[in-house]
């Protein structure tokens, strides 16, 4: 299948070409996508093993935009993880900072260039497209946990945790409990009750599945691609009702509410959706999300 390559890409080709003065060590900034712009599935990806001493295989999909203020608080989160068996996919969203940059020499310095698979987007495409596309190059058995560019996980063993989750073969979503950063005010995850769940009325009800999302990446396969779009366009903003409002419908008796602090949400980004004038279209997308048809529980999420 024809590959139309990155600006990194290029600037790696035109190395070999001594066309550009781009240090030959920095091919790992060379990414390829697809024709239709989806990223290409990572060697890593294809040949990672499901289980691995009674791990599963987790990947952890990280979007980010402008974080060059907190890439390693990110990142140092999830490289301290007492795991093995996980891979992290990390969507540089063509930040106009030094984001993509830093993530690649730090990646390198931590020696973790097996672990992390980075993209580096040439536009922008907000969290909710790069979600798409990065989940997408995952195998259906895979568990994905989504964390955000500027949050981390609050411990070193989040993912122990998810996996030891996911030991119930009747569990293929799971979400969490958050602690706000830096105030430390503990988030507002709770359980559906009892009657939401036999009735299958999730987006109905006020609350919502939020940090830490995780689910079979087979699970969020089968989400109409339609259903994340709105006039054309993926939500820009409150990708997680969109993704999440579906799979919890899919999976209705398989999902598990962990209620264990898993993540630091970063309050004190100034870029937050949640702030400023993304606080209207926010509340604009949450009523057209809700009021979209539900989806049916299904069989298997593979």
């Amino acid at each position: 299948m024809k590959r139309l390559y990155s600006f990194a890409g290029m600037l790696f080709l035109g190395s070999l070409l001594g066309l550009t003065d781009e240090p030959m060590q920095k091919k790992e900034r060379a990414v390829s996508f697809l024709e239709d712009g989806s990223y290409e599935r990572d060697e890593r990806l294809i040949n990672s093993v499901p289980m691995l001493e009674s791990e599963r295989h987790i990947v952890v999909v990280i979007c980010s935009y402008n974080n060059e203020k907190y890439y390693e608080w990110n990142l140092d989160s999830v490289f301290v993880q007492e795991y093995k068996n996980y891979h992290v996919l990390y969507v540089n969203d063509c930040s106009r900072d030094n984001t993509g940059s830093f993530v690649m020499d730090y990646i390198e310095e931590q020696g973790m260039q097996d672990k992390a698979i980075v993209y580096h987007n040439e536009e922008r495409r907000k969290a909710l497209a790069n979600l798409y596309y990065a989940i997408h190059t995952c195998k259906p058995t895979v568990i994905v946990v989504i964390l955000d560019g500027d949050d981390r996980f609050s411990n070193a063993t989040v993912l122990q945790r998810i996996n030891q989750a996911y030991v119930d073969k009747n569990v293929w979503l799971t979400y969490g409990q958050f602690r706000e950063h830096p105030s430390g005010v503990l988030g507002f995850c709770k359980p559906y009750p009892k009657r939401v769940i036999e009735r299958c009325c999730f987006r109905y009800h006020p609350d919502t599945p939020s940090h830490l999302r995780t689910f079979y990446a087979g699970l969020f396969h089968k989400i109409r691609k339609e259903d994340l779009m709105f006039q054309g366009d993926f939500f820009s903003v409150t990708y997680d009702l969109a993704v999440m409002f579906p799979m919890v419908e899919m999976a209705r008796l398989h999902h598990q509410f962990i209620p264990d602090i898993l993540v630091d949400y970063n309050g004190e980004n100034p870029i937050n959706d949640h702030k400023g004038l993304g606080k209207q279209l926010q509340r604009k997308f949450d009523l057209i999300i809700r009021a979209r048809t539900c989806y049916v529980d299904i069989e298997s999420p593979f």
